[in-house]
């Protein structure tokens, strides 16, 4: 269990807080907006109103004694920037922030955040491969040019003993997962599938380029 600091509870700030609390770590969250703080209380009930940008108010904070402190104010960059400095400026373990460009989230890189999340710009990023190869229906980038996509099936397919190498060379197929309901509550499958019958509709999950992968797809007749 690890302790955490959330400061700024916008939308990512409050279901990260939450998200941490239901994994069974400690969780302060910290904003400057009263209303905000009353609201995230129903879930996360120690919450804090101050400015984060205050460098006293951080001290007085003691936030050594947090093992992370990430800062959710990616729209309001001055604010954020100021944030990390005096956090980093007050001893704080380890910081990560929120950016909204590539431009701040390099800024903030710089001035010491130990890391940097862009949610809005992986989104986009992986999106557009979504929309520009329709044998992709989810995509996510691991690294900058490989990624996790499925591919759903659009006729019967047996895998046979090779299945791995399902897509060819530059790619590995990594699992299934069956239709019939929400993706949320169909679990991929990773075990050995060696003569796994397939139905249309089921989805292959694979790891490579999205290009290769739906170059491979669309030669296979997925």
């Amino acid at each position: 269990m690890a302790h955490f600091l959330v400061i700024g509870m916008n939308s990512f700030g409050r279901n990260l807080a939450r998200d941490l609390l239901a994994r069974g770590h400690e969780v302060v969250v910290v904003d400057r907006d009263v209303d905000r703080i009353n609201r995230i209380r129903y879930d996360v009930p120690d919450a804090v109103r101050f400015d984060a940008t205050d460098r006293d108010a951080l001290e007085a904070f003691d936030v050594k004694r947090f093992d992370h402190v990430v800062v959710c104010m990616g729209h309001l960059f001055e604010a954020a920037e100021r944030a990390t400095l005096a956090l980093i400026d007050v001893g704080a373990r380890a910081v990560t922030n929120l950016a909204t460009t590539r431009g701040r989230r390099d800024i903030l890189r710089a001035i010491g955040a130990d890391r940097v999340v862009a949610p809005g710009l992986d989104l986009a990023r992986n999106l557009a491969v979504v929309l520009s190869e329709k044998e992709i229906i989810s995509f996510v980038y691991l690294d900058r040019s490989q990624g996790i996509a499925e591919l759903a099936l659009s006729r019967h397919l047996n895998l046979t003993r090779e299945w791995p190498e399902l897509l060819g060379p530059g790619t590995r197929t990594i699992g299934i997962r069956r239709a019939g309901r929400r993706d949320e509550e169909t679990p991929i499958e990773c075990s050995e599938l060696t003569g796994v019958v397939l139905e249309a509709g089921d989805r292959i999950v694979a790891f490579g380029p999205p290009e290769l992968i739906a170059e491979r797809a669309r030669k296979l007749g997925l």
